[in-house]
């Protein structure tokens, strides 16, 4: 019997402990719901980031994609163009430069002029060679008048990509 008499009291102060254990885990557990908000809103805000520069990294690579299939193979040469458009026209090369970009790329850039043109043809060239494929851009281009009306030097900076292989 008094085994039973203990028992009780002993039982009431391992609830006391209990409790009081309890009480104390509600505190911090509030503390830490207190600090888990602002940082679960930091994670979400860096999971969007993250978000985001997965969809400009797709994007880039669909352009990447574009590129590379727009500008395969090898622009033709702008002298045979001009000679198809424009017979009989004097071109001189001024410049050209290469220059390598990434990735097995390389832009290539050629100045030519045209002596004693009629500038009125020059549209009809620009469109043409602008709508090869793989295409040459026009970059510059400076018009000098000669002594006929309509007619003078004519500098065009043409710029394009190539695939290095």
């Amino acid at each position: 019997m008094n085994a039973r008499r203990l028992i009780i009291p002993v039982l009431g102060g391992v609830a006391a402990v209990l409790l009081v254990l309890a009480i104390a885990a509600c505190i911090r557990c509030a503390g830490v719901l207190q600090t888990a908000g602002p940082r679960m809103e930091g994670r979400a805000r860096v999971l969007r980031l993250l978000d985001g520069l997965q969809a400009e990294q797709e994007s880039a690579e669909a352009d990447r994609q574009r590129l590379v299939e727009r500008f395969s193979g090898r622009p033709l040469a702008l002298a045979s163009m001009v000679e198809s458009v424009l017979p009989g026209v004097r071109i001189e090369d001024v410049r050209e430069s290469r220059q390598p970009v990434e990735d097995g790329w390389m832009v290539r850039e050629r100045e030519v002029a045209f002596m004693n043109v009629a500038f009125s043809d020059i549209h009809r060239l620009v469109l043409a060679i602008e709508s090869n494929r793989p295409p040459w851009r026009l970059e510059g281009c400076r018009f000098q008048a000669g002594h006929e009306k309509g007619r003078g030097t004519v500098n065009l900076t043409w710029q394009t990509w190539e695939k290095v292989e």
